[in-house]
């Protein structure tokens, strides 16, 4: 019993530690896709950044709200205005609607988290 308790708890530091560092998971609902499958079926890693450059995979909100949150991959910034492309189509955002940097991702926990409906 005291291992499992002892387990539990480095658990929570662990992730208490990652979440004081920036560290999120989010479930995209559209976007690129992996040799593992679409971006829908994943859930991501990701950390919030004060700038993003080209080249980059981010975590974003798109205009149509069916599509957010997606992950795509920033083709060009001019401001705070970043050309994000989403697999099929390029959307210009803001750099307030990027969620964050793509760290990786964990594969097929977000099928597991469509069927409760998250």
């Amino acid at each position: 019993m005291n291992k499992r308790i002892r387990v539990i708890g480095i658990f929570v530091f662990v992730l208490a530690l990652l979440l004081a560092l920036g560290f999120r998971v989010g479930h995209p609902q559209s976007g690129l896709t992996n040799a593992l499958g679409s971006a829908k079926s994943s859930l991501v890693v990701y950390q919030k950044k004060d700038n993003y450059s080209a080249g980059e995979k981010v975590l974003a909100n798109s205009g149509d709200k069916s599509l957010s949150p997606f992950l795509g991959q920033i083709s060009g910034a001019t401001g705070d205005r970043y050309d994000v492309g989403n697999g099929q189509f390029t959307e210009q955002i803001s750099a307030n609607e990027i969620t964050g940097k793509l760290l990786f991702v964990i594969p097929f926990f977000g099928t597991i988290l469509g069927w409760v409906g998250l």
